[in-house]
């Protein structure tokens, strides 16, 4: 239809069942952009400001011009199969209509043909091209699907480029500009107008408005609008109105935007005052059918404006955003919005839109850098606000915070002195003096070589290259062009028993994952690991069940992944290769370091196992069980390379035992005694958990090892309430709670709602919550052997809400 209601032309398409498609076999990427309306409203201001000429121009078929990557085959067209071959299919050369990838392809091909002519692409709007000559004088197309607008310096410019496409493309010149996404354009002495007079004429008629009464304004300050609690009213008819209206208010009519974004929260359940609110809205437009923008082409420049609307939504005390920005003083891009934040003050609610135009605002600088018309260099996009309040804030400096932690010089001497003395108290005949240091971790792999245990880094190094070559996690190669090798490094630690002696010493390769570029070198690094609620439920299980708990650790689990991408690494210290000094290593499975390092690992596990026959939780993806039909098995419990295997019985678990290990590097560990420091005893009346190792640890890093003990982890006489001064010790009390969030959430739920508490104040603690801190370690100090018991019965789930603050 033309824009007076009278038939245009006739149209017939034919199209494809795409939606039978199946998404990696037919087809892949879909996604293809279009022009934002406000930069077809930009483009117009500038027409508006350079007197350019604006003519419009249609592809016909554009969907057809897309070549086809996949292999596609349609039955033939009804009325058009070809006599004798009855029985052939078409093979799709290029795109049809219907295709998922039809639009990405036809966008792939326009962009291509331009781009090949000299076109210079807008980077910040990918519909946008522009091809200027030296001396100012070119054109700029705006593309939306298959529409197109040419904005030229000169007539004869826009024709060269119509001749350039017509030549590409099967077009259709619609000369000048007149209607564009139903938007009626209008050039005239005074500038340039769009309106929608038609489309206002043709929902009122649709919607049964088209002879309502007239009113002013598009909403009535007093109607408060309110979730519906009964049932909803004409549903589908509200959300087709509501659609409609919103059509008119992205294109020309900013001055419902409020109304309709109002109203826009309802279409789940409108009520009779939501249709008396849009009844308003239509009336609103029937006497403002050809209100539109005009753009007059001064001042040239570009200025916004933002507000907000403080609590005014009285269902969830939210405010609203609103933000304009304006061209040639016609408005072309603007936004009225909820904010989905709650806001203290009217300050704070104007640094909500201040925000989304600032961003706003960056946009459209980078999309008018790319406009040769535009002056250079660009001017300061300015953003106007009536809030004195927001505005000083916004102007005010803050003064630079200095931090009142101490730095103390590390001592690197040593630890004690012996002295062997001949002689008497009275009388020393001769002196031996021994110095012994208790050496910290080396850092790099020279100073493990000039340790004096450097025999104990020694072997753990091989251990770890061992480990690595027998994995075949890399193989030596020219690194390529173009491509940069990442660095490693050797990380050493003594790892110690419970008790606080050496267990073993351990090396570690690990390379800089960090230099690693999202997209190139890895794209997903997420890995589950169990939750520790889902340990102490199997224990329970262990208790009820009688079951046989083991714990096993794969060494180097991390090197088990493979790889898919092509990642490479300078050779590690200590070990480079004679004569292949030059070449680099080529991954091709996982190091420690690498972001999808953890990815990789559990995929590899989780493959390798649920082909064992393992049944995978849904609910928790590190628990793997596998039973026969007599009721005998096994199930697996992991985090990251740490798993406790709970059996029926000792031979199920042996079993189990076996088969990851001729799979994996493995250490049996024989019985859980400790996993992630929770120390587990099984007795006679059932499984203990406890952490007397670790909290006497930390009484001892935080000089709480020989305070007075007390009974309740919390002073109910103390009121906590946010510091308004300077704070104390603010590092030292982070490390405090995250100290005591780990016991808390491991076996010491009596110290929840004391740890909860304290926890909100770690940005800015005063000395009243170090007080409450301290009393929570004196009370860890006498229940330092506390934990839980499960006994086997009743072996019932139950969930008891407790009163907050209560001890258990």
């Amino acid at each position: 239809m033309k824009v007076d209601g009278t038939i245009d032309k006739y149209k017939a398409r034919l199209v494809i069942q795409g939606f039978r498609q199946k998404e990696g076999i037919d087809f892949f990427d879909t996604y293809a952009p279009v022009a934002r309306i406000s930069i077809i409203r930009l483009l117009l201001a500038l027409a508006a400001i350079h007197n350019l000429v604006i003519h419009q121009m249609d592809v016909k078929t554009a969907f057809l011009n897309g070549d086809l990557d996949e292999e596609i085959y349609m039955k033939q067209p009804e009325g058009f199969v070809m006599p004798g071959n009855e029985h052939k299919v078409c093979k799709l050369k290029k795109s049809l209509y219907g295709l998922k990838q039809a639009p990405k392809q036809w966008h792939q091909n326009f962009d291509d043909v331009v781009l090949s002519n000299g076109f210079a692409l807008n980077h910040a709007d990918k519909c946008v091209y522009s091809k200027f000559d030296t001396f100012g004088k070119g054109v700029m197309i705006c593309l939306y699907v298959d529409d197109m607008l040419i904005f030229g310096t000169d007539l004869e410019e826009v024709d060269k480029t119509k001749k350039f496409l017509s030549s590409s493309f099967d077009m259709k010149d619609m000369g000048d500009s007149e209607v564009i996404l139903g938007i009626r354009i209008r050039k005239g002495n005074n500038g340039i107008s769009i309106s929608q007079s038609h489309y206002i004429e043709k929902i009122l008629k649709k919607f049964n408005f088209e002879n309502c009464s007239s009113v002013s304004t598009p909403i009535d300050p007093s109607l408060k609008l309110l979730p519906n609690k009964g049932s909803p009213v004409s549903q589908l008819e509200y959300s087709r109105a509501i659609g409609c209206l919103m059509y008119a208010m992205i294109s020309t009519r900013p001055d419902i935007a409020y109304v309709v974004g109002r109203l826009s929260r309802y279409t789940s359940n409108p009520s009779s005052h939501r249709w008396q609110a849009v009844s308003r809205v239509f009336k609103y437009l029937k006497v403002t059918m050809n209100y539109g923008l005009t753009y007059i082409g001064y001042p040239s420049v570009l200025e916004g404006y933002s507000d907000a609307s403080w609590i005014n939504n009285l269902e969830d005390h939210s405010s609203t955003s609103g933000w304009v920005f304006l061209l040639g003083r016609g408005a072309f891009s603007w936004a009225s919005k909820k904010q989905n934040c709650i806001t203290n003050s009217t300050m704070e609610s104007e640094f909500v839109p201040l925000s989304a135009a600032g961003k706003e605002a960056e946009w459209l600088r980078n999309l008018i850098y790319e406009i040769p018309l535009w002056p250079k260099p660009i001017s300061t996009i300015s953003i106007r606000c009536d809030s004195a309040a927001t505005l000083a804030k916004a102007y005010s400096v803050p003064e630079p915070k200095k931090s009142t932690r101490a730095r103390k010089a590390k001592s690197f001497g040593s630890d004690f002195q012996l002295y062997l003395v001949e002689g008497t108290r009275s009388e020393t005949i001769s002196q031996h003096q021994y110095c012994f240091n208790i050496e910290e971790d080396p850092k790099t792999f020279s100073e493990a070589m000039a340790s004096r245990d450097v025999h104990f880094w020694k072997e753990a190094i091989h251990d770890e290259i061992d480990s690595i070559m027998h994995n075949n996690t890399w193989v030596l190669a020219d690194l390529p062009p173009g491509c940069k090798a990442l660095r490693c490094k050797w990380i050493l630690k003594r790892k110690m028993k419970v008790d606080g002696t050496i267990d073993k010493y351990k090396a570690r390769l690990v390379i800089q994952g960090f230099k690693q570029k999202e997209g190139i070198d890895f794209f997903d690094t997420y890995a589950p690991v169990a939750r520790i609620s889902t340990i102490r439920l199997l224990l329970a299980l262990a208790a009820i069940h009688n079951l046989v708990i083991h714990q096993m650790d794969v060494k180097t689990a991390f090197l088990n992944g493979d790889l898919d991408e092509e990642i490479y690494m300078k050779q590690p210290e200590g070990f480079v290769m004679p004569g292949n000094e030059h070449k680099v290593c080529k991954l091709k499975k996982s190091l420690y370091g690498l972001k999808q390092a953890p990815k990789q690992w559990h995929q590899k596990f989780d493959d390798v196992v649920l082909s064992n026959g393992f049944a995978l939780n849904q609910a928790e993806k590190c628990v793997y069980s596998k039973f026969d039909t007599s009721g005998k098995g096994v199930m697996i419990c992991l985090y990251v390379d740490d798993m406790l295997i709970f059996g029926t019985d000792l031979q199920e678990v042996d079993k189990t035992k076996k088969f990851l290990s001729s799979i994996f590097d493995m250490k049996d560990m024989g019985e859980a005694e400790v996993i992630l420091g929770i120390r587990i005893r099984k007795g006679n009346n059932g499984i203990s958990i406890s952490q007397s190792h670790y909290i006497e640890k930390i009484l001892k890093k935080f000089n709480f090892e020989n305070c007075s003990p007390v009974s309740t982890p919390i002073d109910p006489s103390l009121e906590l309430l946010p510091n308004k001064g300077s704070p104390v010790s603010q590092l030292k009390y982070s490390r405090a709670i995250g100290c005591l969030v780990y016991a808390m959430i491991s076996t010491r739920p009596d110290i929840a709602y004391a740890v909860g508490r304290l926890s909100r104040y770690t940005s800015n603690p005063s000395s009243h919550h170090w007080q409450a801190v301290s009393r929570v370690f004196k009370y860890l100090k006498g229940t330092m052997n506390y934990g839980l018991t499960y006994i086997g019965y009743p072996s019932v789930s139950e969930v008891i809400q407790m009163p907050t603050g209560l001890t258990t």
